[in-house]
């Protein structure tokens, strides 16, 4: 049987050919620290939770923490058209946006 690895380097499972219904570990880690954080009782299960946590933790988002964090209050506590900015900002990752709307913070905060 041939292994076959669904993933990334942080969030991962193997598939052998022919399993359908047997349990599937999923792995955490980087290498040489692995541990299984999950099991899956089929291989289509153990497929929708790695993508659920490659969704989850995707680093290809554009925007730092803090960035989200702060277009989140602009959301929440800043006035339109500057609420809806920082909406379109977090949804297309605009980092321009997210200047625009922290250079002008100051003057949209009160």
């Amino acid at each position: 049987m041939t292994s076959k690895k669904y993933g990334n380097d942080t969030y991962w499972t193997f598939f052998e050919d022919g399993w359908s219904s047997k349990e599937v570990a999923i792995w955490k880690g980087p290498e040489g620290s692995e541990e299984i954080i999950a099991r899956a009782v089929n291989k289509y299960d153990a497929k929708t939770i790695v993508d659920a946590l490659l969704h989850h933790v995707n680093t290809d988002a554009g925007l730092t923490n803090k960035e989200l964090a702060f277009l989140e209050f602009v959301m929440a506590q800043c006035p339109e058209p500057y609420s809806t900015m920082a909406s379109n900002a977090v949804l297309w990752k605009d980092k321009k946006t997210y200047q625009t709307l922290k250079e002008k913070f100051a003057e949209i905060y009160e």
